[in-house]
């Protein structure tokens, strides 16, 4: 009996190292490797001819300070909020509690 072996190729790519270190700490939980994670990214693209994801301008909803890249974005990103706050571009309480509540199961007390 025949045994196939499969063709393999490398890829070389720069990230940064605090997205490289979560990102292994991650797989590692979920018991997979870098290696396939980007292979099962790639067939993924291969399979839907697109990405496995719609990528878009929109921010993500930020829930940790652990979700910005660095110090410096998570300045900026409080810097655009007082910016809003003074421009009078705010959420009004009662939906940011309501938002709380849904996403977080924290309920504040008036």
């Amino acid at each position: 009996m025949a045994t196939t072996i499969a063709k393999t190729a490398n890829i070389n790519v720069r990230v940064d190292k605090d997205v490289k270190e979560r990102s292994e700490s991650i797989l590692s939980e979920m018991g997979m490797s870098m290696s396939t994670a980007i292979n099962s990214f790639l067939r993924q693209i291969i399979t839907e001819r697109s990405l496995p994801y719609r990528p878009s301008t929109k921010r993500a909803k930020i829930t940790t300070i652990d979700d910005f890249a660095s110090e410096r974005d998570f300045i900026d990103y409080l810097n655009e909020g007082i910016v809003e706050a003074n421009s009078g571009r705010t959420t009004p309480k009662d939906v940011v509690m309501k938002e709380l509540e849904e996403d977080f199961g924290v309920k504040i007390l008036d």
